[in-house]
């Protein structure tokens, strides 16, 4: 499980926002998220990587460092098994 699937799962159990706001979750990791999503949006209409990659900078005001941070951290595998365990 990738901490994409992760956040996607926490929202669709409605469980994100109150983690957040408790701060168990950064909010950085559903701007992260939100940033990976637009991105393969991008790919998926197909753009070439880097062409992606300055359009979801562009059109979410963020640097393209930090677009290609947010692609390394949403498909990192998660390193315990139990929270693939726990939320399948």
């Amino acid at each position: 499980m990738t901490t994409y699937q992760l956040i996607n799962h926490l929202e669709a159990c409605n469980l994100l926002a109150p983690l957040i706001e408790c701060g168990a979750i950064p909010l950085s990791l559903k701007r992260k998220r939100d940033i990976y999503q637009y991105y393969e949006k991008e790919i998926f209409i197909g753009k070439e990587k880097t062409t992606a990659i300055t359009h979801t900078a562009d059109a979410l005001k963020v640097e393209e460092n930090y677009v290609y941070r947010a692609l390394k951290v949403m498909s990192q595998e998660l390193k315990s098994s139990t929270a693939h365990n726990y939320f399948t």
